[in-house]
């Protein structure tokens, strides 16, 4: 019903077996905005839908958690094999350019278009490093 009426069924809490793998990554702010999630405090992983078997939602790629929901979400990332849980099905009019978030930008050469040379991708916002006290020996 999702995959016909999403902006109905927006909101409707779901239970699934899953299966997480990869590591976390951080929300590009593209996907926090519409979804109204924090930047800079959620994150998503890869998931493959188990349950419901031959179901629309099989096709969700990323799971998604936001501030302490997050910090359960990495926790859970280290387990190994399938698992239960509850998930909110959320839907956007708004075109989704990207899910993960670059902290740190980073230069490439593309192969395919040696003309341009170096090529650089920007930062959502900006990451340093701010001391705070040495170590103890």
């Amino acid at each position: 019903r999702f995959f016909l009426l999403p902006n109905s069924e927006s909101g409707t809490e779901i239970r699934l077996r899953v299966e997480l793998s990869g590591e976390p990554f951080p929300a590009a702010r593209a996907v926090c905005t519409p979804f109204v999630l924090t930047y800079g405090s959620s994150i998503g992983i890869d998931v493959t839908v188990i349950e419901p078997a031959k179901s629309k939602a099989q096709k969700f790629r990323y799971l998604f958690a936001t501030d302490d929901r997050a910090d359960r979400l990495v926790a859970l990332s280290s387990k190994k094999g399938p698992m239960d849980l509850y998930a909110v099905l959320k839907f956007t009019d708004q075109d989704v350019a990207r899910t993960r978030a670059e902290i740190i930008g980073y230069s490439y050469y593309a192969m395919d278009d040696w003309d341009d040379g170096e090529q650089y991708v920007t930062p959502e916002g900006y990451a340093i490093l701010l001391f705070s006290k040495l170590a103890d020996a």
